[in-house]
């Protein structure tokens, strides 16, 4: 069920770039796993074209039609909004990480 609703966030993401502009739902990012809000994460900076060197990363990512990759791509492209968002939800996955509650899987990025 959390996958869904991972989808779906970033289906809303894709299609609503101002998505992540506002103060985004930080509780209901405490329920998905530290896959899932690497994930996350991820898509925010992919959104601005961050090519992603990690494989499950990629392979995610070029399912998505929103998805176009930039070689210019730099954090610059971010929003402030994003960037507290990036930096909400790795403050989530540390947390996470620090109280053993994740999957086996090492972060990836």
């Amino acid at each position: 069920m959390r996958r869904f609703w991972l989808i779906l966030f970033c289906s809303v993401l894709a299609a609503n770039p101002a998505a992540l502009t506002l103060n985004s739902p930080v509780d209901s990012w405490r329920q998905l796993s530290v896959e899932d809000l690497e994930l996350l994460r991820a898509s925010i900076e992919a959104r601005r074209g961050r090519f992603f060197d990690h494989q499950d990363i990629r392979a995610y990512l070029r399912r998505q039609d929103w998805y176009q990759p930039n070689p210019y791509y730099t954090r610059d492209f971010l929003s402030r909004a994003e960037l507290k968002n990036i930096e909400l939800i790795k403050e989530i996955e540390n947390s996470k990480l620090r109280e053993g509650l994740y999957d086996e899987k090492e972060p990836v990025f």
